[in-house]
Protein backbone atom coordinates (compact mmCIF):
# COMPACT_ATOMS: atom_id res chain seq x y z
CA UNK A 1 0.00 0.00 0.00
CA UNK A 2 1.33 3.70 -0.80
CA UNK A 3 1.40 6.24 1.13
CA UNK A 4 -1.17 7.88 -1.53
CA UNK A 5 -3.35 4.61 -0.75
CA UNK A 6 -3.18 5.47 2.57
CA UNK A 7 -4.25 9.11 2.39
CA UNK A 8 -7.49 8.05 0.09
CA UNK A 9 -8.23 5.46 2.86
CA UNK A 10 -7.89 8.33 5.64
CA UNK A 11 -10.07 10.69 3.71
CA UNK A 12 -12.65 7.85 2.80
CA UNK A 13 -13.21 7.35 6.46
CA UNK A 14 -13.42 11.40 7.28
CA UNK A 15 -15.68 12.12 4.45
CA UNK A 16 -18.21 8.80 5.45
CA UNK A 17 -18.20 7.76 2.11
CA UNK A 18 -17.50 3.89 3.53
CA UNK A 19 -20.04 4.06 5.82
CA UNK A 20 -22.86 6.68 7.02
CA UNK A 21 -21.82 9.15 8.83
CA UNK A 22 -23.91 8.22 12.37
CA UNK A 23 -22.19 5.11 12.23
CA UNK A 24 -18.68 6.55 10.71
CA UNK A 25 -18.79 8.76 14.40
CA UNK A 26 -19.80 5.28 16.72
CA UNK A 27 -16.49 3.88 14.87
CA UNK A 28 -14.43 6.73 15.81
CA UNK A 29 -15.04 5.83 19.90
CA UNK A 30 -12.80 4.17 22.21
CA UNK A 31 -13.61 0.91 23.57
CA UNK A 32 -11.38 0.73 26.06
CA UNK A 33 -9.04 3.30 28.34
CA UNK A 34 -5.65 2.32 29.05
CA UNK A 35 -3.46 2.96 32.47
CA UNK A 36 -1.62 6.05 30.48
CA UNK A 37 -3.82 8.83 30.31
CA UNK A 38 -2.92 10.37 27.08
CA UNK A 39 -3.98 6.76 25.34
CA UNK A 40 -6.99 4.76 24.74
CA UNK A 41 -7.54 1.67 22.50
CA UNK A 42 -10.71 1.49 20.01
CA UNK A 43 -11.60 -0.63 17.14
CA UNK A 44 -8.98 -1.18 15.56
CA UNK A 45 -7.53 2.42 16.49
CA UNK A 46 -4.55 3.12 18.85
CA UNK A 47 -5.78 6.32 20.12
CA UNK A 48 -3.38 9.30 21.12
CA UNK A 49 -4.97 11.88 23.44
CA UNK A 50 -2.88 15.07 22.71
CA UNK A 51 -3.20 18.31 25.15
CA UNK A 52 -4.00 20.96 22.86
CA UNK A 53 -3.57 24.81 24.00
CA UNK A 54 -6.72 26.36 24.27
CA UNK A 55 -6.04 29.86 22.89
CA UNK A 56 -2.63 31.32 22.18
CA UNK A 57 0.18 31.29 25.12
CA UNK A 58 -2.54 29.50 26.90
CA UNK A 59 -1.66 27.40 29.80
CA UNK A 60 -5.10 25.96 29.82
CA UNK A 61 -5.57 22.92 27.32
CA UNK A 62 -8.01 20.49 26.50
CA UNK A 63 -7.97 16.66 24.96
CA UNK A 64 -7.54 16.14 20.93
CA UNK A 65 -8.19 12.25 20.14
CA UNK A 66 -6.44 11.19 17.03
CA UNK A 67 -7.20 7.81 15.65
CA UNK A 68 -4.44 5.88 15.05
CA UNK A 69 -3.00 2.43 13.56
CA UNK A 70 0.10 1.48 12.39
CA UNK A 71 1.97 -1.49 10.76
CA UNK A 72 4.65 -2.50 9.01
CA UNK A 73 6.29 -5.77 7.13
CA UNK A 74 10.32 -6.33 6.98
CA UNK A 75 11.79 -2.78 6.46
CA UNK A 76 8.44 -0.89 5.46
CA UNK A 77 6.40 1.03 8.71
CA UNK A 78 3.52 3.05 8.06
CA UNK A 79 1.13 5.34 10.29
CA UNK A 80 -2.30 6.88 9.83
CA UNK A 81 -3.07 9.58 11.90
CA UNK A 82 -7.34 11.06 11.99
CA UNK A 83 -8.48 13.68 14.25
CA UNK A 84 -12.10 13.87 13.67
CA UNK A 85 -12.18 17.01 15.47
CA UNK A 86 -10.50 18.76 12.99
CA UNK A 87 -11.11 16.51 10.26
CA UNK A 88 -7.73 15.82 8.93
CA UNK A 89 -5.29 13.28 8.73
CA UNK A 90 -1.83 12.11 8.33
CA UNK A 91 -0.10 9.39 6.95
CA UNK A 92 3.75 8.23 7.59
CA UNK A 93 5.55 5.95 4.96
CA UNK A 94 9.08 4.78 6.21
CA UNK A 95 11.11 1.93 4.75
CA UNK A 96 14.48 1.17 5.39
CA UNK A 97 16.75 -1.66 5.70
CA UNK A 98 16.07 -2.64 8.87
CA UNK A 99 12.89 -2.54 10.95
CA UNK A 100 15.27 -2.08 14.71
CA UNK A 101 16.35 0.42 15.16
CA UNK A 102 16.16 2.61 12.13
CA UNK A 103 13.15 1.97 10.27
CA UNK A 104 11.06 2.16 13.92
CA UNK A 105 13.00 5.43 15.02
CA UNK A 106 12.48 7.30 11.85
CA UNK A 107 8.65 6.78 11.63
CA UNK A 108 8.28 7.61 15.84
CA UNK A 109 10.35 10.96 15.14
CA UNK A 110 8.38 11.42 11.75
CA UNK A 111 5.00 10.86 13.33
CA UNK A 112 5.51 13.04 16.57
CA UNK A 113 6.76 16.15 14.41
CA UNK A 114 4.17 15.53 12.28
CA UNK A 115 1.22 15.87 14.93
CA UNK A 116 3.35 18.50 16.84
CA UNK A 117 2.56 20.74 13.77
CA UNK A 118 -0.72 20.24 12.05
CA UNK A 119 -2.59 19.79 15.09
CA UNK A 120 -2.07 22.85 16.73
CA UNK A 121 -2.18 24.36 13.68
CA UNK A 122 -5.74 22.72 12.80
CA UNK A 123 -7.19 23.89 16.21
CA UNK A 124 -5.86 27.53 15.40
CA UNK A 125 -7.25 27.56 12.16
CA UNK A 126 -10.81 26.01 13.57
CA UNK A 127 -10.33 28.75 16.25
CA UNK A 128 -10.09 31.24 13.47
CA UNK A 129 -13.30 30.02 11.68
CA UNK A 130 -15.48 29.57 14.94
CA UNK A 131 -14.80 33.55 15.26
CA UNK A 132 -15.74 34.34 11.85
CA UNK A 133 -18.23 31.52 11.08
CA UNK A 134 -20.37 31.33 14.61
CA UNK A 135 -19.50 34.55 16.99
CA UNK A 136 -21.85 37.73 16.45
CA UNK A 137 -25.23 38.51 18.40
CA UNK A 138 -28.31 37.29 17.14
CA UNK A 139 -31.53 38.71 18.53
CA UNK A 140 -35.35 37.22 19.05
CA UNK A 141 -37.16 36.02 15.59
CA UNK A 142 -40.43 36.97 17.32
CA UNK A 143 -39.49 40.54 17.88
CA UNK A 144 -39.29 40.06 21.59
CA UNK A 145 -36.35 41.89 23.95
CA UNK A 146 -34.53 38.35 23.60
CA UNK A 147 -30.34 38.72 22.52
CA UNK A 148 -27.72 36.13 22.86
CA UNK A 149 -24.05 36.40 22.21
CA UNK A 150 -21.44 34.15 21.16
CA UNK A 151 -17.71 35.20 21.53
CA UNK A 152 -14.55 32.85 21.39
CA UNK A 153 -12.94 34.51 24.38
CA UNK A 154 -8.72 33.68 25.00
CA UNK A 155 -8.93 31.49 28.02
CA UNK A 156 -12.10 29.59 28.01
CA UNK A 157 -12.89 26.11 26.58
CA UNK A 158 -15.58 26.26 23.63
CA UNK A 159 -17.47 29.05 22.59
CA UNK A 160 -18.70 31.44 25.14
CA UNK A 161 -22.14 33.39 26.21
CA UNK A 162 -21.34 36.51 26.78
CA UNK A 163 -24.71 38.19 26.89
CA UNK A 164 -27.79 35.74 27.20
CA UNK A 165 -31.48 38.15 27.83
CA UNK A 166 -34.67 36.36 26.93
CA UNK A 167 -37.91 38.74 27.64
CA UNK A 168 -35.49 41.70 29.16
CA UNK A 169 -34.48 39.63 31.70
CA UNK A 170 -30.77 37.84 32.08
CA UNK A 171 -31.09 34.17 33.14
CA UNK A 172 -27.53 34.44 34.21
CA UNK A 173 -28.40 36.70 36.99
CA UNK A 174 -31.10 34.92 37.81
CA UNK A 175 -28.92 31.79 38.34
CA UNK A 176 -25.84 33.99 39.79
CA UNK A 177 -23.83 32.63 36.75
CA UNK A 178 -21.22 34.63 34.99
CA UNK A 179 -21.83 33.63 31.65
CA UNK A 180 -21.13 29.94 30.00
CA UNK A 181 -19.46 28.20 27.31
CA UNK A 182 -20.81 26.25 24.71
CA UNK A 183 -19.59 22.53 24.72
CA UNK A 184 -20.14 21.13 20.60
CA UNK A 185 -22.39 17.89 21.09
CA UNK A 186 -22.37 16.43 17.37
CA UNK A 187 -23.41 17.26 13.98
CA UNK A 188 -27.29 16.61 13.55
CA UNK A 189 -28.20 14.59 11.03
CA UNK A 190 -30.43 18.01 9.50
CA UNK A 191 -27.15 19.71 9.57
CA UNK A 192 -27.64 21.65 12.81
CA UNK A 193 -24.72 22.19 15.58
CA UNK A 194 -25.61 20.78 18.45
CA UNK A 195 -24.02 22.66 21.88
CA UNK A 196 -24.50 22.16 26.13
CA UNK A 197 -23.76 24.75 28.15
CA UNK A 198 -21.71 24.78 30.93
CA UNK A 199 -21.73 27.93 33.57
CA UNK A 200 -19.27 29.93 34.58
CA UNK A 201 -19.67 30.80 38.47
CA UNK A 202 -19.90 34.68 39.82
CA UNK A 203 -17.41 33.05 42.18
CA UNK A 204 -13.84 33.40 41.88
CA UNK A 205 -12.41 29.66 41.21
CA UNK A 206 -11.00 28.02 43.92
CA UNK A 207 -6.81 27.78 43.57
CA UNK A 208 -6.65 24.38 45.55
CA UNK A 209 -6.51 20.98 43.27
CA UNK A 210 -9.48 18.73 43.10
CA UNK A 211 -8.36 15.61 44.89
CA UNK A 212 -7.58 13.24 41.97
CA UNK A 213 -9.20 15.53 39.53
CA UNK A 214 -12.63 14.71 40.95
CA UNK A 215 -14.76 17.63 40.28
CA UNK A 216 -12.43 19.46 38.19
CA UNK A 217 -13.24 21.47 35.50
CA UNK A 218 -16.50 20.82 33.77
CA UNK A 219 -16.32 17.59 35.19
CA UNK A 220 -19.53 18.09 38.20
CA UNK A 221 -21.43 19.81 35.13
CA UNK A 222 -21.10 17.42 32.65
CA UNK A 223 -22.59 14.51 34.94
CA UNK A 224 -25.67 17.35 35.52
CA UNK A 225 -25.94 17.50 31.71
CA UNK A 226 -29.76 17.58 30.86
CA UNK A 227 -30.90 18.22 34.76
CA UNK A 228 -33.15 21.12 34.33
CA UNK A 229 -35.98 20.84 31.33
CA UNK A 230 -38.69 22.66 30.28
CA UNK A 231 -40.99 20.93 27.76
CA UNK A 232 -39.17 17.96 27.60
CA UNK A 233 -35.98 19.99 26.78
CA UNK A 234 -32.88 20.37 28.42
CA UNK A 235 -32.47 24.11 29.52
CA UNK A 236 -28.69 23.49 28.82
CA UNK A 237 -29.48 22.34 25.77
CA UNK A 238 -28.83 25.00 22.10
CA UNK A 239 -28.76 24.47 18.58
CA UNK A 240 -26.66 26.32 15.73
CA UNK A 241 -28.44 26.69 12.07
CA UNK A 242 -25.43 27.12 9.72
CA UNK A 243 -25.38 27.78 5.95
CA UNK A 244 -23.82 26.35 3.17
CA UNK A 245 -20.68 27.66 3.74
CA UNK A 246 -20.43 27.12 7.27
CA UNK A 247 -21.91 30.42 8.33
CA UNK A 248 -24.13 30.33 11.34
CA UNK A 249 -27.52 31.90 10.53
CA UNK A 250 -29.79 31.56 13.99
CA UNK A 251 -29.27 29.79 17.31
CA UNK A 252 -32.01 27.89 19.29
CA UNK A 253 -32.83 27.38 22.50
CA UNK A 254 -35.28 24.50 22.61
CA UNK A 255 -36.46 24.65 26.49
CA UNK A 256 -37.27 28.23 25.72
CA UNK A 257 -38.96 27.63 22.44
CA UNK A 258 -37.29 30.65 21.25
CA UNK A 259 -34.81 31.50 18.17
CA UNK A 260 -32.70 34.11 17.62
CA UNK A 261 -31.43 35.55 13.94
CA UNK A 262 -28.25 36.48 13.57
CA UNK A 263 -28.22 40.46 13.33
CA UNK A 264 -24.22 40.74 12.05
CA UNK A 265 -24.13 38.31 9.08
Amino acid sequence: MSLGDLSSMGRSVLRSSLLPPAITREWLKSTSLTSDPSSAVGMPWEILRMDVPISPDSNKTRVVDVYSKNGGLGGYSSYIFLSPDHNIGLTVLVASPDVQPTGTVALAVLSKLALATWIPAAEAAAREATIANLAGTYAAANGANSTISLQVVPGYKGLRIDEFTYNGVSPFELLGQDGATLQYMNLQDDGKLAFRSIPQSLRPPSTEPAPFGLFGECSFDWSAVDTFKYGGFGLDEFIVDVDETGKATAVHAPALRASFLRTDA
